[in-house]
């Protein structure tokens, strides 16, 4: 049965985005996702380029619903994301 969540979470319509993000990846999102990805071991999971909605966020818990954008510098004046 689908939840609410379903909705609102990794879009369909975003899937080809969310891919070219996790192959652009800046230097900072890959030397964190190498730590964030070490807390699997201690059942903390992560996910890279999850969409939130209209957004794509960098890390992703579900866990703890915690939302990470790493480089939100690279947003500044690009209209898609205001």
């Amino acid at each position: 049965m689908r939840n609410e969540n379903d909705k609102l979470m990794n879009r369909k319509d975003q899937k080809d985005k969310r891919n070219a993000l996790r192959r652009k990846a800046t230097p900072a999102e890959k030397e964190l996702w190498k730590l964030l990805r070490g807390l699997r071991e201690e059942g903390i999971v992560f996910h890279r380029q999850h969409g939130i909605g209209q957004y794509i966020v960098d890390f992703y818990c579900p866990g703890i619903r915690l939302a990470i954008e790493l480089d939100g510098y690279v947003h500044i004046g690009n209209e898609e994301y205001y």
